[in-house]
């Protein structure tokens, strides 16, 4: 059984946030544009943290491969 990536996790929650914030812009009959900036700010933490963990792995990969040439 493998692990379940926080990857996939991070993509999860970034799909569920943002469907969520626009059907919350969608029918909000007041014109409360803070939310779409709070949409925003979500979407780019949540990819600063995908691309955050993405790098980490790169970086364990290749010191993993460098002390096995070594």
């Amino acid at each position: 059984m493998r692990k379940f990536a926080f990857q996939e996790l991070m993509y999860a929650i970034v799909v569920a946030s943002s469907y969520g914030l626009l059907l919350g812009l969608l029918y909000n009959d007041q014109s409360d544009y803070w939310i779409f900036f709070v949409w925003i700010l979500v979407i780019t933490l949540h990819i600063a943290g995908i691309w955050l963990i993405e790098y980490l792995e790169t970086n364990k990969r290749e010191k993993k491969k460098k002390d096995s040439i070594d």
